[in-house]
This record gives C-alpha cells, structure tokens and sequence, in this order.
C-alpha cells in the first residue's frame, strides 16, 4: 500500500511539474512569437481572409458590422489556440534554453535588423526560386526532348 502512495505521489509531482514547464514553454513561445511580429502578421491573414469571403457575392447582404464583430472574435480566440498548436511543434526541437537564447538573439540589434529586412529577403527568394525553376524546368524539358529523341 506505502508503495502504491508513494507511486501516485510522484505521477502527481511529476504530472504538476509537467504542467508547470509547459505554461513556462508556452510563455516563451508567445514571446517568440511576439518578438518576430508572427503573431501581427496572422492577424493581417485573418483580416485578408475574412475580406476575400466579405467581397464574395455570395455574401453580398452580409451586414458590415457581423465581419467587424467575426474578425475580433477570431483574433481574440486564435491567438492562444495558434501559440497552442506551434508549442507542440516547436517542443519537438528547441528546449526552453534554446527560446531564451532566441528571443534575446532577436533583440539584439542584428536580430532586429533581420526581422526589419526578412519581409524584403522573402520575397528576393521567392523571385530567385522562381527563376530557378523555371530554368530547372527547361533543364528536365530539354534532357526529356533528347531521351525522347534517343527512343525514335
């Protein structure tokens, strides 16, 4: 029986402790999240989505104020269930250590810089990668052409 205490006990202390680290956990991913404005920027794709429904047709007699009070109610509730999802992914590879470390990187001035120019940075590779796949396309087109030609 003392076993058996003892035994729930510490699934006890260790299920508290467990909870303890993850709000820690949590915490810091939100202030991740934070510092790199990922959370602003998910605010911006929900008003882009709900503004992509508000100009379809089909809700044409939707009045204004149900997009005004929908777009608050989404911002207020999904901003805990995305920290939510992104800590179970995250957990996966960085230590509460990892995002102390992280988080004061991106508030060094070189880590600001980069979280200034990312957006620009984003989209020159975004370019770059398209230029390169079109030229990886032509690339498979061309060398399919030859094979085809090698077959006759």
């Amino acid at each position: 029986m003392k076993k058996i205490i003892c035994s729930l006990l510490l699934v006890f202390v260790l299920s508290f402790s467990s909870k303890a680290q993850s709000k820690e956990y949590k915490k810091l991913v939100k202030e991740y999240m934070e510092t790199t404005n990922a959370l602003a920027q998910f605010k911006v794709n929900i008003g882009t989505i709900i503004d992509m429904f508000r100009g379809n047709e089909v809700y044409a007699d939707i009045p204004e104020s149900f997009w005004k009070d929908f777009q608050a109610e989404i911002e207020k509730t999904s901003e805990t269930r995305l920290i939510d999802m992104f800590v179970e992914i995250y957990y996966k590879y960085f230590t509460e250590e990892d995002f102390k470390e992280i988080i004061a990187f991106y508030k060094t001035p070189i880590g600001k810089k980069l979280l200034q120019n990312n957006p620009a940075i984003i989209k020159d590779a975004m370019s770059i990668g398209k230029k390169w796949g079109e030229e990886v396309a032509e690339q498979v087109l061309d060398n399919l052409k030859k094979e085809l030609k090698k077959n006759d």
